[in-house]
Formats: C-alpha cells, structure tokens, sequence
C-alpha cells in the first residue's frame, strides 16, 4: 500500500523499476480522462467556429 504521498518515498533496491511503475500508473489513470475531455471540447468550440464562419472542417463534408 502507498502511503499518501508517494512522491515522498524513496525509491531503491531492485525493484525500483517496479515501484516507480506502480506509483505511475495511478496518476495516468486519473489524468488521461481529464486530457481526452480537454481534446474533445477543443475539438467542440473549433467545429462551432468553423460553421460560424461557414467553412467546413474535417468532417467529411467537402
């Protein structure tokens, strides 16, 4: 179990690689949802403002 901040915890032995894995993938769990959303809007207010203007974007329409 890690203790509440793992970034405290000195990381030695032979099985650093290990613990620095289990430590990484908690943080990319939570944060990947977060980047995706980010991307998604992006991606939202940049199609809005093309049809605005009343050009086409990457949508397939030509």
């Amino acid at each position: 179990m890690l203790p509440a901040d793992a970034a405290a915890v000195a990381l030695t032995g032979p099985d650093k690689e290990h613990a620095e894995t289990s430590i990484l993938a908690p943080h990319l769990r939570r944060s990947s949802p977060a980047h995706v959303n980010r991307l998604l809007l992006q991606q939202q207010v940049l199609a809005e403002t093309a049809s605005r203007r009343g050009s086409p974007m990457r949508t397939g329409a030509a």
